[in-house]
């Protein structure tokens, strides 16, 4: 496809003078809604540039017939092209929001340049994944709210939006969201931080979701599991409970940001203990929220409070 494209460029640019006007048809609507998507405030995904491919579609192709009619071998590659073409997406069926160019590595490999490729499609391949390759310990790391089990996963099931337990250490076969591992945000950077520099045994859906075998440090993602039973427990009303769960977060992982964070302000919020609230968020926070780079540059890392504060007060100590 990326072959054609840049045959298509060469065959509108030799005859964009004799048919000017149909050239002007199919590409200035292009430019202008491009220029519309890359100054809105909404830009999620390619789904808002597909008004654009009709256009896109019918210029290539006329720029390949073009060129074509003009350089005698090129109507023998074409077909060549088609066919390739044909057999990298169908190497690709089903997972095509996974998919990749071969000459990237395919979908297999998609991962390691594209974000967010797993919106949990691949669940149900999952399912048929271990069914062929059973596991006696699994874990499925999910980035979604919907929880894999409900698809007949044969695996515990954890995430940032499922409240289950999760220990420290795991030993065996961990599915991990390839959004997870892409994902530059500290939460979601955090699940999957101890599988970052780990190579991925398989892939399940092109690479929506990785599949790790050996014994992992799972300290962090028990600590993202006390926090959301704690924000389970905050939204019930159990403060203590909620306050026990953030404490143990803190005690599993006390070199995360997020926990401390978490902690100040459910102390805030719960008004329990404030003399400890005073002396642990000043001194501990101030010091955690501020992350420095390789470069020495500081980066502040924010994420959405779980735990309202509900009082002028709080929110001015805070």
């Amino acid at each position: 496809m990326l072959a054609m494209i840049v045959a298509a460029a060469f065959g509108m640019a030799v005859t964009f003078r004799q048919r000017r006007r149909e050239r002007l048809f199919l590409l200035v609507p292009v430019a202008v809604y491009l220029a519309v998507c890359i100054h809105a405030s909404m830009n999620v995904s390619v789904r808002y540039l597909l008004p654009m491919f009709p256009f896109l579609l019918i210029a290539v192709a006329d720029g390949c017939v073009e060129l074509a009619r003009r350089v005698h071998w090129v109507k023998y590659a074409l077909p060549c092209l088609i066919v390739l073409h044909a057999a990298s997406s169908l190497h690709a069926y089903p997972n095509y929001l996974s998919y990749a160019n071969d000459l990237w590595g395919g979908p297999a490999q998609a991962y390691k340049y594209l974000p967010d490729l797993d919106i949990g499609q691949a669940y149900p391949e999952a399912k048929a994944y271990l069914e062929w390759h059973p596991a006696g310990n699994c874990w499925f790391i999910a980035a979604w709210q919907w929880d894999p089990s409900f698809y007949g996963v044969p695996c515990q099931t954890f995430g940032l939006y499922l409240p289950h337990q999760m220990p420290p250490r795991v030993y065996g076969t961990v599915i991990v969201s390839s959004t997870l591992v892409t994902d530059v945000r500290l939460a979601e950077g955090e699940l999957a931080a101890a599988y970052k520099n780990a190579t991925p045994q398989d892939h399940i859906g092109g690479s929506a979701l990785l599949v790790y075998e050996g014994d992992f440090d799972t300290r962090l993602d028990a600590a993202a599991g006390e926090s959301g039973l704690a924000m389970h427990e905050f939204s019930a009303g159990q403060l203590s409970a909620a306050l026990q769960h953030e404490k143990n977060a803190v005690d599993l992982a006390p070199e995360s940001a997020l926990t401390h964070d978490n902690l100040c302000i459910l102390l805030a919020a719960t008004r329990v203990d404030l003399a400890h609230f005073l002396s642990f968020c000043k001194t501990r926070l101030a010091r955690l929220r501020w992350q420095a780079s390789d470069t020495g540059t500081p980066r502040i890392y924010r994420r959405k409070k779980w735990f309202q504060v509900p009082s002028t007060a709080n929110r001015e100590m805070l």
